[in-house]
């Protein structure tokens, strides 16, 4: 029993050198600054408040949509302009670009 317990402590122990060593090679202080820089970002996150991260998505996503409607407002004036024949207009505005 001894030399099982043995064997599977040492199994245990190089498989936490292996991690170690790929943390370590990933740029990490190894398994420990790897946790130490975890606790950090928890820390940070905490002073986020969940609902102001919401409410900037929703404006955001809010944003996004008026300015897809725009997008289309102006693809429409654009085809409309070319069907009536206009031309770009003296400031250049209205190029070719999607």
């Amino acid at each position: 029993m001894d030399d099982d317990l043995r064997r599977r402590s040492e199994g245990i122990l190089r498989y936490y050198g292996e991690l170690d060593r790929r943390v370590a090679a990933a740029g990490m202080d190894g398994i420990v600054g790897l946790l130490t820089v975890s606790q950090h970002v928890a820390n940070a996150l905490q002073v986020i408040e969940r609902q102001d991260l919401d409410a900037a998505v929703r404006e955001l996503r809010g944003l996004v949509e008026r300015l897809v409607r725009i997008d289309s407002e102006l693809h429409r004036l654009r085809a409309l302009k070319t069907r009536l024949g206009g031309d770009d207009g003296p400031l250049g505005i209205g190029g070719d670009e999607d």
